[in-house]
C-alpha cells in the first residue's frame, strides 16, 4: 500500500514536472509574441504618426509656399533664426497635436546665401513678360524655381553642409527629411535616435537602412525633384516662364505684322480710290466726247442742208466720231463700275485687317495677364 503511495506520488511529481515545463514554453511564447506585438503596434502608430507629419509639411509648404523651421528648443514651434537645418517636428506650428509627434526628428534643406533656403519665403522667379512686371509677392512658384535650381546644382555632387542623406559613402541633399526614434535606444548611446539621426548635423539616415540589432529608426525623405513633381512645378514654370511669353510673343508679332498688312491695304485703297476718280474721268470724257460730236453731227447736217447736199459727205465723219465715243463711254462706265468695285473690296479688306489687329493684340494681353496671374497666384 505505501509502495503504491509512493509509485502514485513519484508519477504526480513528473506529471506536474511536465506540466511546469510546457506553461514555462507558453509563457516564454507569450512574452516573445507580446513583445513582437508590442514593436509592431509602436512600429505602426510611428508609422501612421510620419504619414500625418508629411501630410501637415505638403499641407504648411501649400499655405506659406515654404516648410517650416525646425523646433530647436522643444516647445513645438519653429524656430527659424540661426538657420538651423535640424531639430524637432515644430508640431505646435504645422497644428499636430498628436500624441508622439514631438518625439520626431526633423530637418529641412535651407541655403541663405545662395537665396535658396527652403524654410524662407521670398520672391526668386521672374517669368517672361513682353511688357510689365511679374508679382512682388513670393508664391508656390518661387518655391518651385528654387526646388529647380537646387536640383540641378546637385546632379553631379553633394553638399555636405545642408540637410542629406546618406550611409557615410553616397551622400544625397533633400528637401526635407523625418525620421521616428523606434521602440528602443538598440544602439545603447542614451540617445533614442539610431545611427545619423542623433547628431545634430543636417544629416539623416538612408530610408532604405534595414533595421538590426542596433538600429530600429524609420526615415523619410523627398527629394527636389520628387517634390517638385508631386506639385506640378515642371509643369507651372514652363507654362508661366516660357510657353506664355512664346503665345504672347506670337500674338504680338502677328499684331505687327497685320498693321502692315492693312497699311499695304490702305495703299491698295487709295489706289482704288485714284482709279475710280480716273474712270469718272474718262467717263466724263467720253460723255464731252460724244456731246462734243454730237454737235459736230448736228452742225454738218445743217451745212448739208444749206449747201443743197453738196457738203453731205462731211455728215459721216461726224456720225463716225458720235459712234467712237458711244463706245468710249461704254467702255470708260464698265472701268468706272470695276473701280467701284474694287474700291468696295478694298474697305472690306481694311475693316476685316483692322478687326484681325485689334483680335492679336487682345489675344496677346491676355495671354501676358495669364503670366501675371499665374505668378502671382503661385499656379
Amino acid at each position: 500500500m505505501n509502495a503504491t503511495s509512493r509509485a502514485e506520488g513519484g508519477y504526480s511529481l513528473l506529471e506536474l514536472s511536465v506540466v511546469l515545463a510546457v506553461l514555462g514554453l507558453m509563457a516564454v511564447g507569450f512574452v516573445s509574441y507580446w513583445a513582437a506585438s508590442e514593436r509592431a503596434e509602436i512600429a505602426s502608430d510611428q508609422q501612421a504618426m510620419m504619414t500625418r507629419a508629411e501630410q501637415s509639411l505638403v499641407g504648411f509648404l501649400y499655405a506659406r509656399s515654404r516648410l517650416p523651421c525646425p523646433d530647436t528648443d522643444g516647445d513645438g514651434q519653429e524656430n527659424c533664426s540661426g538657420g538651423y537645418q535640424k531639430g524637432f517636428l515644430p508640431w505646435r506650428t504645422l497644428g499636430l497635436p498628436v500624441l508622439g509627434a514631438e518625439t520626431l526628428r526633423y530637418g529641412v534643406y535651407r541655403d541663405s546665401a545662395n537665396g535658396l533656403d527652403l524654410a524662407r519665403e521670398a520672391q526668386r522667379f521672374a517669368p517672361l513678360l513682353i511688357e510689365g512686371s511679374a508679382s512682388s509677392s513670393a508664391n508656390l512658384v518661387d518655391t518651385c524655381y528654387a526646388l529647380d535650381v537646387i536640383a540641378e546644382q546637385r546632379v553631379n555632387a553633394s553638399d555636405s553642409a545642408r540637410l542629406h542623406v546618406g550611409d557615410g559613402t553616397t551622400e544625397r541633399n533633400v528637401a526635407y527629411a523625418l525620421a521616428s526614434p523606434g521602440a528602443t535606444d538598440r544602439d545603447g548611446d542614451g540617445d533614442v535616435f539610431d545611427g545619423r539621426q542623433s547628431r545634430l548635423l543636417p544629416i539623416f539616415d538612408r530610408p532604405t537602412r534595414p533595421g538590426s540589432a542596433t538600429y530600429d529608426d524609420r526615415v523619410v525623405a523627398a527629394g527636389f525633384e520628387a517634390l517638385g513633381s508631386f506639385l506640378n512645378c515642371g509643369e507651372s514654370l514652363a507654362a508661366i516662364g516660357h510657353t506664355h511669353f512664346n503665345a504672347a510673343n506670337a500674338s504680338r508679332m502677328m499684331a505687327i505684322t497685320l498693321e502692315d498688312y492693312t497699311t499695304l491695304l490702305r495703299l491698295q485703297k487709295d489706289l482704288a480710290d485714284a482709279s475710280l476718280m480716273s474712270a469718272g474721268a474718262g467717263v466724263a470724257s467720253a460723255t464731252g466726247g460724244a456731246m462734243a460730236s454730237a454737235g459736230e453731227v448736228a452742225l454738218s447736217t445743217a451745212q448739208a442742208i444749206g449747201s443743197y447736199g453738196a457738203l453731205s459727205p462731211v455728215i459721216i465723219p461726224a456720225v463716225a466720231a458720235v459712234v467712237t465715243n458711244s463706245i468710249s463711254i461704254a467702255t470708260a462706265a464698265i472701268g468706272f463700275a470695276d473701280a467701284t468695285a474694287g474700291v468696295v473690296a478694298a474697305e472690306e479688306r481694311v475693316d476685316r485687317s483692322v478687326a484681325l489687329q485689334a483680335q492679336a493684340l487682345t489675344v496677346a494681353q491676355d495671354i501676358e495677364g495669364n503670366a501675371k496671374e499665374a505668378d502671382s497666384r503661385g499656379f
